[in-house]
Formats: C-alpha cells, sequence, structure tokens
C-alpha cells in the first residue's frame, strides 16, 4: 500500500512539475528551522541500472525543528543544473506521506519520473536537488543545494560477487620466474538487461590503501578477450605485471585490494565487493643436471638465504654429486626459466656453460643471482663450542665432531655436551661477514625442538642435563632450516634375526645393547640368523629414534650400507648364520656387519 502511495504521489508531483514554489525564510509565526541535506552527496553519479529496477536508493536530510506545534512535511525537489531549484522539473513527498526525513525511491520510480518529464533512455540527467520543509503556514527550503547526476535505464547488467583468491591477509607465495605456476582470479556471471548486449569484464587492481580511481595498478580484460568470469595469469607474468607498474621489491610484501568491472553496452558495474590480496613473489632456485635426468619440474630446489640484503638473491644446497656430474642453476621448474651456468672463475651468467664436479662426494653449492658468483665447497656439518669437545675451534671440527650426511640438506650426528654454548657450523674457519658465496655459515637458536635455525648469529642454549647427544640439522623443507634433538644414550638391535637366549622377536626391552665407542660409533657381536631382519632403536621401547636400511636390503658382509631414520625397510641378516660384529656409524649415516 505504501508503495502505491509513493507512485499515486510521485504522478500527482509531475503534474504539477515546474510551478514555482513560494518558499520563504523569514519567520512568521508558526516557524520551521534550518536543516541540512545528507545523502546522496553532493556530485553523486547515478547510474540506474535496468537489470535491477527494484533496487532502492535512500535520499536523506536532517530534521526541520517545528515551531510551537506543527511537524512539517517534506518535499523532494529536483531540476536541471541550468534551471531554476525554485521551479523544479520533480517533486516527490517524503515517506510516510511526507513525514520522514528520507525519501525511499527505487531505480524505476526514479527513471520512470525522469522518463515523464522528457529525459531521454540512457541519458544523462545533470540535476541538482533540494528539500522544502512545508508546516502549513511557511514552506523553508534546506540551506543546502546538492548537485545529481543520473543516468536513464538503458543497457544494465545485473550485480554479481567475486569469489577467488579469497579475501585473507594471509601472504600468498608466487614463483616470478614461474611460467607453469597459475594464480586465477574467478567471479560470478553478471547477465545484460539486453541478451543482445554481452557482457564483458575487467579485472582491476589497486593498493589495499587506495580507491579504484585510475591509474589502476592492473585494468584488464578477463580470460578470452573479457568474455570469461576468470582471469588467468602464470607467476612470472602477475609477477611482470606488478613490476612493471611500480611493485619492483620482490622481498616485500605486495598488499592489493581487486574488483571486477562487468560493462554492458554503455551500461558499467562493480561487483558486489572488493578482495584483499597480500602477496609475496618469491624466487626458486633449482639445480638441475646430469645426476636428476635434466628434469626441471624434479629440479633440487635450493635453500633461500633470508639474512637482510640476500633475500631473493642467495641460495644454497647440501647434496651429494655422482662423479662427472654437470648441472645449472634454474630459476624455475621448466626451462623457459633462467638457468644460470659457469661463465669461469666463480663467475655464472644466463649464457653460460655447464658446471661441472668431477669427485663423487657430498657438497656445499651456493650461488648468488645478482652477483652471479658461485661457489662449490666440502658439504660438511660439525659441532663447535665451549659445550663441545671442538671446542670453540673451527679448525678442530671436522672430523671428529662432524655429523653426518644423512641426504639433501640433511645432517644427523652424536656427541657428548657439558656447557659453554655450542652452535653448528659447515666449514672449517669462522664466518667472515662478508656475505660472499664462499662464506662459512654457522647456525643457532635460543628455540627449543624444531625452532627455526638462525645463521650466523646467537648460539644453542646449554643442555639441563649434559651427556650425549643425538642432533639432526633439517633443511628438507628449505623454508624452515630446523633442528632436533633426543638423547643418545642406548642403541639396541632389535628384530627376528639373532640368535641369543633371552632375546625375544622385535621386543626392545630384550634387545642387546650396543657399545658406544664414540664418534657416533656403536658396536656389537652377536650371533646372526640367517635371510632374517633387523633395526636399529635408541631405546627400550618402540617409538624411540631409529634407524632402517637404505642401502635396497644388501646382504653383504664387510660392506658398509646406507642408513635413515625417517622410515623404510629393515636390514637383512647375512644369508649365512654365524657370529657377526654389527657397526652403526651414526656420523657417517651407515652400518657394516663383518
Amino acid at each position: 500500500m505504501k508503495k502505491l502511495s509513493l507512485i499515486i504521489a510521485i504522478a500527482i508531483a509531475l503534474f504539477s512539475g515546474c510551478k514555482k514554489q513560494d518558499f520563504n525564510t523569514t519567520v512568521n509565526g508558526e516557524s520551521n528551522g534550518a536543516f541540512r541535506l545528507i545523502s546522496p552527496t553532493a556530485g553523486t553519479n547515478l547510474q540506474l541500472n535496468s537489470a535491477t529496477p527494484a533496487v532502492n536508493i535512500d535520499i536523506t536530510w536532517s530534521a526541520s525543528t517545528p515551531g510551537v506545534k506543527t511537524t512539517p512535511t517534506y518535499m523532494w525537489v529536483a531540476t536541471p543544473k541550468t534551471g531554476n531549484i525554485d521551479s523544479p522539473l520533480i517533486s516527490i513527498p517524503s515517506n510516510n506521506m511526507g513525514k520522514d526525513t528520507k525519501l525511499t525511491i527505487s531505480y524505476q520510480q526514479l527513471d520512470q519520473a525522469l522518463a515523464a518529464k522528457g529525459i531521454a533512455a540512457g541519458a544523462l540527467a545533470d540535476l541538482i536537488w533540494t528539500v522544502v520543509a512545508d508546516n502549513g503556514s511557511t514552506k523553508l527550503k534546506s540551506s543546502d543545494v546538492f548537485g545529481l547526476k543520473i543516468t536513464r535505464f538503458g543497457d544494465g547488467t545485473t550485480p554479481f560477487n567475486i569469489y577467488g583468491p579469497l579475501s585473507s591477509t594471509t601472504i600468498m607465495e608466487l614463483d616470478p620466474g614461474s611460467t607453469t605456476n597459475l594464480i586465477v582470479f574467478k567471479w560470478q556471471k553478471s547477465t545484460p538487461t539486453l541478451a543482445a548486449n554481452t557482457v564483458k569484464y575487467r579485472l582491476q587492481i589497486v593498493n589495499d590503501s587506495a580507491d579504484f580511481i585510475s591509474p589502476f595498478i592492473l585494468d584488464i580484460p578477463s580470460d578470452n578477450n573479457g568474455l570469461d568470469t576468470t582471469r588467468t595469469f602464470t607467476h612470472k607474468a602477475f609477477s611482470d605485471s606488478l613490476s612493471a607498474h611500480g611493485l619492483n621489491d620482490l622481498s616485500q610484501v605486495s598488499k592489493l585490494n581487486w574488483r571486477v568491472v562487468a560493462t554492458s553496452g554503455n551500461f558499467s558495474l562493480a561487483s558486489n565487493f572488493k578482495n584483499v590480496l597480500y602477496l609475496i613473489r618469491e624466487i626458486k632456485m633449482y639445480m638441475v643436471g646430469s645426476f636428476q635426468g635434466w628434469d626441471p619440474a624434479n629440479g633440487i630446489r635450493m635453500i633461500p638465504d633470508n639474512r637482510a640484503g640476500l633475500l631473493n638473491n642467495m641460495f644454497y644446497a647440501y647434496i651429494y654429486l655422482p662423479a662427472n656430474t654437470i648441472f645449472k642453476f634454474l630459476q624455475g621448474q621448466d626451462w623457459s626459466a633462467t638457468a644460470y651456468g659457469d661463465a669461469g672463475a666463480g663467475n655464472i651468467s644466463p649464457s653460460g656453460g655447464n658446471i661441472q664436479v668431477n669427485t663423487a662426494g657430498f657438497y656445499r653449492l651456493s650461488m648468488n643471482k645478482t652477483t652471479l658468483k658461485y661457489n662449490i665447497m666440502a658439504g660438511r656439518m660439525g659441532f663447535v663450542g665451549g659445550a663441545t669437545g671442538a671446542n670453540w675451534n673451527p679448525p678442530g671440527v671436522f672430523p671428529n665432531y662432524a655429523l653426518g650426511n644423512a641426504g639433501t640438506n640433511l645432517f644427523v650426528g652424536l656427541t657428548n655436551f657439558t656447557s659453554g654454548g655450542w652452535k653448528l657450523i659447515d666449514n672449517d674457519q669462522w664466518n667472515n661477514g662478508s656475505q660472499a658465496v664462499d662464506e662459512t655459515r654457522s647456525y643457532g637458536t635460543s628455540g627449543g625442538d624444531g625452532s627455526t635455525l638462525d645463521v650466523n648469529a646467537g648460539n644453542f642454549n646449554d643442555y639441563a642435563t649434559p651427556g650425549r647427544y643425538r642432533v639432526i640439522w633439517d633443511a628438507r623443507d628449505v623454508k624452515n632450516v630446523r633442528y632436533w634433538t633426543s638423547p643418545a644414550t642406548e642403541m639396541r638391535v632389535v628384530g627376528d634375526g639373532m640368535n641369543q637366549a633371552g632375546v625375544n622377536d622385535w621386543d626392545p626391552p630384550t634387545s642387546p645393547q650396543m657399545t658406544y665407542t664414540g664418534n657416533g660409533i656403536w658396536t656389537l657381536t652377536i650371533a646372526l640368523k640367517a635371510n632374517k631382519d633387523i633395526k636399529f632403536l635408541a631405546g627400550n621401547n618402540w617409538g624411540a629414534f631409529d634407524y632402517e636400511d637404505n642401502s635396497g636390503q644388501n646382504q653383504l658382509t664387510g660392506t658398509d650400507r646406507p642408513i635413515k631414520w625417517e622410515g623404510g625397510n629393515n636390514f637383512k641378516t647375512p644369508t649365512t648364520a654365524g657370529s657377526y660384529t654389527i657397526i652403526l656409524n651414526e656420523n657417517l649415516q651407515t652400518m657394516r656387519i663383518n
């Protein structure tokens, strides 16, 4: 009933439009107090969407203080910008038969009002508006007159939402060198009023502190020349676009807002909301070469050095390389990425040749993509510090206080700890502070097990209880170099391959203990059954640290077999039963049956 009343009121107002109003700002008897316009604010540009005719807009103002007893009624009036507001083109009473300080009017009603005054479909009406308060004896115009541009119904399209990337301040990582990893912006389809005017979309991106006002960081059509409800980028293409628009510090978090604008004919509509997108463009460097089949997709990712000045520049890895290995450093996981090769004298370049390692061994490789330098040195890790036997003397670390090479970016070793602080170090000299590719790296942290390690910074805390401990240096997650420790007070041989009274199969409490002889070496002489299984357990219950076979279940005696601690097959006993000496070397990560 309210809507019908408003339509009747609009019809009456339109019929009487252009009649000069008798405004009086002089107080005579029952007066009205001055009042102000609120919204739409001056200069608003309103485009009526023919696809959503029922959408309402509110025109609001403050109240005119009534006189002695009469509450005023209100009339919204508008006329062309070049006209006289005292002779309005349109006059419409406010809500509640003129009693409210608000006029709620739909797109359709406003469009009909403009059409009745000869404004063409799709045309722009450049208006001024105000409000008149009337208490029956006095009509008072607001002290404000606001400009308002309204575009009549023509083309239109339905409102729509954006989907992803979801709005979040969680930092998304982009690989600026990848042409295979994708970032895809998605949104809801918008339907045009006129089917012939196909909707096209544009993705718009600005800094999170900016409004969506040109110039944008990005303002580009969606996929399929603007027709699709997606916009797909490779990580490299998106990063390059950001850099081209001033966001060229890849180490800084880019804080962005994004939205989509749909256009049908001459009508444009922004998505219902915007999404926040925080991202960092992280350079990923890989080793690709003969040792892994020259397969970029399975390249060995290098550890990023996150120290100030080195982030996204310096990368390194601890890795075993066979004899006569050739390789390159690749900034990505396909051959479209930049590959760095040998340019002589420790230099690299995108046009360089293969880098070669002649002798099989465990190496530390470092490269800096900014200085275009690289270094190859022994890949090792050792204990140093007052709490260790090596004291604070790096030249005395290797080999007696070395950890074993357990795998790519992985070391395990034992030593006796007292007090006085300690670190792990990968060379027989201290770092010189140069941050060059041949710089020594030492590691420490004040945090407990699982903590991220600091490079060339603080020490590890002393153990509350001095003694022998096992330490694991673990950078298999290259983004989080960590360490783990456990007591190394005992080591047992468990399994079904021992022929000794009182030893039950696969029973840790009755399994024999090995003897520790120093430098990570445990020994046990015992009768073994043929072709059975054993493993090593650092405790008298399951759940303790244990070692499994990493040799493919080799049964040869007198031969070192590689071991691993992160799960695998059991060790096989020899093919002939008899008395054997088992030697487990944790610092070399091997076992041998003699």
